[in-house]
């Protein structure tokens, strides 16, 4: 993960998949590949730890 910056597409590759409703709720389309989809849910994983740890998330 990158620690000091912003993600490049290779990093972050559901980003083009996410969509982002009224209430600003982040969830995948529905045509999102399985492979995309377990690397998004790492990724959440992984800042849900950082939280919880206290320690700096890339945004």
């Amino acid at each position: 993960m990158n620690q000091k910056g912003l993600f490049t597409a290779d990093q972050a590759p559901w980003v083009e998949y996410l969509v982002i409703d009224k209430n600003g709720k982040r969830k995948l389309k529905l045509n999102t590949p399985l492979k995309i989809r377990k690397a998004y849910k790492e990724h959440l994983k992984n800042e849900k730890e950082s939280l919880k740890n206290n320690t700096p998330i890339a945004k």
